[in-house]
This record gives structure tokens, sequence and C-alpha cells, in this order.
């Protein structure tokens, strides 16, 4: 229903389903949670617009007021820059037009706490950004790599 009233109704839906969220991160004890950002490397420019699903995996947060950081764990490897998939969907198509030239673009994951607790999330960011730098490091490139070619 597209009214004041109908607007509420599911705002109110939104809040039940964020107080039970809640509740279960408390109940459990999880401080963070570690989830995708995108679906995808950084996007090249100009394709936000037909890419903007694969940022689903941040819209919950966001409509819950979470606090959300994103840090990047990896990067695009030359062989990872193709997308083998059945599907012919136009936003596959797309990924995969997109996908194509990323080697060395960051990889990321999203670090969410419960409202509030914002200095939680920075710290958790910095756990993750500390233990992947031991792990990971940037993939070095020949000089004469491109690793982006502009349109």
């Amino acid at each position: 229903e597209y009214s004041v009233y109908g607007f509420w109704g599911v705002v109110k839906e939104r809040d039940m389903l964020k107080d039970r969220f809640t509740q279960y991160l408390l109940d459990n004890k999880i401080d963070a949670v570690l989830c995708p950002g995108v679906g995808m490397a950084a996007f090249k420019h100009g394709m936000s617009s037909k890419l903007s699903l694969s940022c689903s995996y941040t819209y919950l947060w966001n409509n819950f007021h979470y606090p959300a950081g994103s840090v990047p764990v990896t990067y695009v490897a030359p062989t990872e820059q193709t997308y083998t998939t059945t599907h012919t969907d136009p936003l596959t198509a797309d990924a995969k037009k997109d996908i194509q030239g990323t080697a060395g673009l960051p990889v990321n994951v999203q670090v969410i706490t419960l409202p509030f607790n914002d200095e939680l999330c920075i710290k958790a960011m910095k756990d993750v950004e500390a233990a992947v730098s031991k792990e990971w490091k940037r993939p070095e490139f020949k000089k004469d790599t491109v690793l982006l070619k502009q349109p």
C-alpha cells in the first residue's frame, strides 16, 4: 500500500526484525559480524548503476542503522578476471564485462557491530586488517602489466 500508513507499517516490520536480530546477537554474545561487502571488486567508472545489486550485502545493515566498515583483505589476481556461469541476465552480463581488467583491485569484507558500538566496529576492522596483513600482500605485477584499461 502506497500511503503514509503503509509506510509506517513497513517501518514497524523492519524494527521488529531488527529487534529480533539484535537480540540474537546479544543472546549469542556475538560482538561483530564479518561478511562480504560487495559481491565484486571495485566497479569501473559508470558501472555502479548497472551493478548496484552486488552491494546487497550492505542493505540490511544500513537499514538497521548498524555501524559497518569495509576492509580490504585481498586483491584480484590476474587469473581471477573472468566469471563463468550459465546465467544470461543483464546483471550477469554486466558483471562479466566489468570484471575484465580488475587485476590488482581490492576485494573487501564488511565488519558490522550493534548500534552505538562504532568504536568496537573500528577495533574489529583493525583486527581483521592486522590478521590479513600478515598473510596477504598486494600482488606484484610486471611493469608492463596493464591493470585497468580506460575506455
